[in-house]
């Protein structure tokens, strides 16, 4: 198993949650899919068929929403004052609350990519560690003030801004495969 290997500590954060895959085709030979909902959880869809670090990416993506989700419970993750802000995912406006969903998760997937880095999986994730890196910075940007984020938004942002600060291996794909 790809992530028992290279992160641990992803391992242990996606059995606990995950109780459910269920398989939906893959919308293209070079394009990866996968779902999840507030309403379903510990269940996940991901595309098939798919690499194993695509896999790995799939899951971890899909469990930061679901723990996402888990901490929605406990409040409000912006201001009521929250404006909407463009969405690369969507390609257009989306709520606050939307940017930081899609950032957890993907700022989830890229610290899963650093661990494939560092085990010397380049190859493996250069083409998805362009196509992330790419949607974060974007992602970040409405967030960086965190002047709309509630209390809660600004717990599970800042740790895992100042995480992906920290990458062992530069956010730059190129620097990655160097």
């Amino acid at each position: 198993e790809l992530r028992a290997r290279v992160a641990p500590e992803y391992y242990q954060w996606v059995i606990c949650l995950l109780k459910e895959i269920t398989p939906m085709r893959r919308p293209g030979p070079h394009c990866i899919a996968s779902g999840s909902s507030s309403l379903r959880m510990g269940g996940i869809d991901v595309a098939i068929p798919a690499s194993a670090s695509e896999t790995a990416e799939m899951l971890v993506h899909e469990c930061s929403h679901q723990y996402y989700h888990m901490c929605s419970w406990l409040g409000s993750t912006v201001t009521p004052e929250a404006k909407s802000h463009y969405s690369p995912l969507k390609r257009c406006e989306r709520p606050l609350d939307r940017i930081l969903l899609g950032y957890h998760a993907f700022g989830n997937a890229m610290i899963m990519f650093d661990r494939m880095a560092s085990a010397g999986m380049h190859e493996q994730i250069r083409i998805r560690w362009t196509t992330v890196t790419g949607y974060m910075d974007q992602l970040v940007q409405p967030l960086q003030s965190q002047h709309n984020l509630s209390e809660l938004g600004q717990a599970m942002y800042a740790p895992l801004r100042e995480q992906l600060d920290r990458l062992a291996h530069p956010r730059s794909p190129h620097s990655v495969i160097a």
